[in-house]
C-alpha cells in the first residue's frame, strides 16, 4: 500500500466537451480556435470542442461548488453560496435583468440569500436556496408553449422566488430544456413546464406521446401522500428519473433510445412513457445513484455494479464490465450523464468516462486518410490525471449536460491511500 499527500489543500473546476458560448467566453485565449476546424494543437480544440480538461478560471476566492450546463449558458454556485451565470442569453436565463445579454465573464447575481444547487435548462434557470426556497429566471412561456420557470407563463428577467408550494423545504432540483422538477424533503416531487414527449410525468390524456404542460409547480399523481418515498431525482433534456427510498427506480419521458429502459428501442419520436414507471430490467436491485443523459441513462446498485442502457443499443439496464472485466466492483460515489457520454467518480478520486470521444478527454486518432477521428469508448476507461496525488488532484464532484462535463476536484493535506490490489488492477 502507498500513501500519497500534498503540502496544502485547494478546490479547482476543471471543463471539457462542447464549446459553448459560455466557455468561449471563460476562456477567451480559446475563442479563436472555437470554429468548426481540424485539431488545434496544443491547445487540443477539435471540431468546436475541447478534449483536455481545463481549469475553469473561477472569479471568486470562494471554490466552485456546483455548476451546471444550459445550452448557451452556463450557471455555478460557489461554496459560499454566491450564484454566478454568463454565456449567451437570449430569454433572461442569465438573471441580469436583459432579455438578450451576452457574458464574457461569470456575473454574480446579487441581493439573493446563500444558494446550495442551480441547475440550467434551455431557456431558464433555476436556484435553490440553502433555507430550501426556489428561485427561477429565464423564459416563461406563452399560450402554446410553456416554459420552465413555473411563473405563470411570465418571464423572469431577475431570480424570483417561487410561492411555497409545500409545507417542507425543497432539497433538490432537476431540470430539462423546458421543465423543472422539485423535491422536497417529505419525498414529494412537483413539476412544472412544457409536457413534451411525457417529460412531466402527468398525463395529458388527449394526445400521444404528450403529458400536460404546468406553468405553475404541480405534484406527479404517482408520488402523492407518501406512496412512494422518493430520495433523489434526475432529468435531462426530454426523460428524467426517480429513486424511491426502497431503492426502485422509476423514469418517464421520451423513450426514441431506449433511455427509459421500460420498453424496446423505437424509431417513433412518439415512444414515450408519460407516466412514472419502475425501469425493467432491475427488479430486485437496490439502486443508488442514477443519471439521465440526452439519449441513454446510468446507475448504480449497492452492489457497485454500473449498469447503462438507452443510446439506440440497449433497451434495458446492461452491466458495464470494462475492458478484461476491469470496471465490476469499483465504488462509484459520483455519477454524470451528457449527449452520448457518460462519467463516475470512484471512492478514491479517480474519474472513469466512456461514450462519444469529444468528451472523454481524449486526442484524435489520424486515419489512414489522414483525417482525425474521434474515438468512441464502449468500455469505461480511467482519466490519469485525476486521483490521489496526480496533476488535478482527487476528484470529488462530476457533472455532464448536453455535450459538456465538469469535473470538482481538490488537493488535500490529507494522506490518501490506495490498495495495492487497486493499483494492480490498474496496471493491467
Amino acid at each position: 500500500m502507498r500513501s500519497m499527500s500534498t503540502t496544502h489543500a485547494e478546490k479547482e473546476c476543471y471543463v471539457w466537451g462542447r464549446m459553448i458560448e459560455a466557455t468561449t467566453a471563460m476562456f477567451p485565449a480559446l475563442a479563436p480556435f472555437a470554429e468548426p476546424s481540424e485539431l488545434r494543437s496544443p491547445l487540443l480544440i477539435f471540431r468546436n470542442h475541447l478534449l483536455s480538461p481545463q481549469r475553469f478560471p473561477a472569479p471568486s476566492p470562494s471554490p466552485i461548488h456546483q455548476i451546471s450546463f444550459g445550452v448557451h449558458h452556463l450557471a455555478f454556485v460557489t461554496e459560499d453560496g454566491n450564484l454566478y451565470t454568463c454565456g449567451a442569453g437570449a430569454k433572461f436565463e442569465l438573471g441580469t435583468g436583459r432579455e438578450e445579454d451576452r457574458a464574457f465573464e461569470a456575473r454574480r447575481l446579487k441581493d439573493l440569500p446563500p444558494m446550495d444547487q442551480v441547475q440550467c435548462g434551455e431557456h431558464h434557470t433555476v436556484a435553490l436556496s440553502r433555507d430550501g426556497d426556489v428561485y427561477t429566471f429565464g423564459w416563461g412561456g406563452h399560450d402554446l408553449f410553456v416554459g420552465g420557470t413555473g411563473t405563470k407563463l411570465e418571464n423572469a428577467s431577475k431570480p424570483t422566488k417561487l410561492a411555497k408550494f409545500s409545507d417542507a423545504p425543497v432539497v433538490q432540483i432537476a431540470c430539462g430544456n423546458h421543465h423543472t422538477l422539485a423535491l422536497t424533503a417529505d419525498h414529494r416531487v412537483f413539476v412544472w413546464g412544457r409536457g413534451e414527449s411525457g417529460v412531466t410525468g402527468t398525463h395529458a390524456g388527449f394526445m400521444r406521446g404528450v403529458s400536460a404542460s404546468h406553468s405553475v409547480p404541480t405534484e406527479i399523481d404517482l408520488f402523492k401522500e407518501g406512496k412512494i418515498k422518493i430520495v433523489y431525482i434526475h432529468s435531462t433534456h426530454r426523460h428524467s428519473g426517480a429513486i424511491s427510498d426502497k431503492g426502485v427506480l422509476y423514469t418517464w419521458g421520451n423513450n426514441k433510445h431506449g433511455q427509459i429502459g421500460t420498453t424496446t428501442v423505437s424509431l417513433d419520436m412518439y415512444a414515450t412513457e408519460p407516466i412514472p414507471t419502475e425501469t425493467q430490467g432491475l427488479s430486485g436491485e437496490f439502486i443508488k445513484m442514477f443519471a439521465a443523459g440526452e439519449t441513454g441513462s446510468v446507475c448504480v446498485n449497492d452492489k457497485h455494479e454500473v449498469k447503462w442502457w438507452g443510446d439506440k443499443m440497449q433497451p434495458f439496464p446492461t452491466l458495464l464490465r470494462g475492458d478484461d472485466d476491469n470496471f465490476i466492483g469499483k465504488k462509484m460515489v459520483q455519477l454524470a450523464a451528457g449527449d452520448g457520454f457518460y462519467g463516475a467518480i470512484d471512492v478514491f478520486g479517480q474519474v472513469w468516462l466512456w461514450g462519444r470521444g469529444y468528451a472523454v478527454g481524449q486526442r484524435p486518432l489520424v486515419t489512414k486518410w489522414k483525417k482525425f477521428q474521434l474515438k468512441a469508448w464502449r468500455h469505461p476507461f480511467k482519466l490519469s490525471t485525476f486521483g490521489p496525488g496526480k496533476p488535478r488532484g482527487k476528484a470529488e464532484k462530476i457533472f455532464a449536460a448536453h455535450g459538456q462535463i465538469a469535473v470538482i476536484s481538490s488537493k488535500s493535506d490529507a494522506d490518501a491511500e490506495i490498495p495495492e490490489e487497486e493499483e494492480a488492477s490498474d496496471k493491467k
